[in-house]
Formats: C-alpha cells, sequence, structure tokens
C-alpha cells in the first residue's frame, strides 16, 4: 500500500492506492495508516472520515469495524460491505450508489446492508425522501446524532457521480462525534 499526504488549513487528506484486497486493507492497512497520521499531524479525533471507492468502498466498510476509535464516518461508493461488526464507538455511515451500475446491486440490497449497518450502530427507524425522480434516500438515525444513509441513483455506472458528491460533501460538513 502506498499513501499520499496532502495537508491543507483544517484538512489532511490521505489518499491511498491499494495494492493488497479489501479486505486486507480495511482490517491493517488502512487503521495503520489512521495511527501513522493521527500520530504525525494535528487531528480532531471527531472528524475523521474515510472515503471509499468501488474495492476502496468496501475496504471503508471493514476498517469502520477494524478501527472505529479513528473513525468518525465512512462514506462507501460504488462498492460498500455488511458490518462484521457492532462498531464501538459507533461510527456514521453513508452508502451510494447507481441503479445502472453492473458491479453492485442497488435495489433491495443497498437497503438491505444500510439496514445492517442501522442495527450495528444501534440507529432506529428508517425514513424514506425521494428526493427527485432519479434519486432515493434512505436514512437512519441512532443515538448521539449517529446516522446511516444509502442514496441511490438512476444513473451514473460506476463512476464518482454528482450524487455521490453532494452526499460525501454535507456528510463531511455535519457530521461529528463527541469522543470524550
Amino acid at each position: 500500500m502506498s499513501a499520499m499526504f496532502d495537508v491543507k488549513a483544517g484538512w489532511v487528506h490521505v489518499g491511498v492506492d491499494p495494492l493488497v484486497d479489501a479486505e486486507q486493507l480495511g482490517e491493517t492497512g488502512v487503521p495503520r495508516l489512521l495511527e501513522d497520521t493521527t500520530a504525525t499531524q494535528c487531528v480532531d479525533l471527531n472528524r475523521v472520515f474515510l472515503v471509499g471507492f468501488g474495492e476502496g468502498g468496501r475496504s471503508v466498510g471493514v476498517a469502520a469495524c477494524s478501527a472505529p476509535q479513528l473513525i468518525t464516518g465512512a462514506v462507501m461508493v460504488a462498492g460498500w460491505t455488511e458490518p462484521s461488526c457492532s462498531p464501538n464507538p459507533s461510527v456514521a455511515i453513508r452508502i451510494v450508489g447507481a441503479d445502472d451500475d453492473p458491479t453492485t446491486d442497488t435495489g433491495t440490497a443497498l437497503d438491505e446492508v444500510g439496514g445492517a449497518w442501522a442495527s450495528a450502530v444501534a440507529a432506529g427507524e428508517q425514513t424514506v425522501d425521494g428526493r427527485d425522480e432519479d434519486t432515493l434516500v434512505r436514512t437512519w438515525r441512532g443515538p448521539n446524532g449517529v446516522t446511516v444513509e444509502t442514496t441511490a441513483t438512476i444513473s451514473g455506472a460506476h463512476t464518482w457521480t454528482v450524487a455521490a458528491s453532494l452526499a460525501t460533501g454535507s456528510f463531511l460538513e455535519n457530521t461529528a462525534r463527541s469522543l470524550d
């Protein structure tokens, strides 16, 4: 695995070029990278987010279980995994996919994966919002403001979409966790 740092006022971006599979990257690679980053950079542990696309999305889900103490939220785009744990502390989750993506199933599978994460973080009843004719958003709200949200769009295929940017942007701006 290789990584690149980009430090800007108020942000530390770490890009990962995975040379291992998503499971191994999420279980050991990303947690170690997070530990190294927080040890060498001034990082607000209330606002550490992982964002992954495709297999990177799967590794983000695995890392949310492997190192929840280091992660505030995880965004899985065009690739996701069901939780293998109940993260403690809870991790906010966003999952984004397109109906026409041949590598994923956004139909009932996205609802099931969102529901599994909601159960894992003790999030409550689901609300559904047809934002527009092309976008369906499901949200589960949990204790201390932790949410799980899935966004399914009709089109976008296996690419980073406008819906992915909007879901990720609002997630990063509006999600924080108190680790006190």
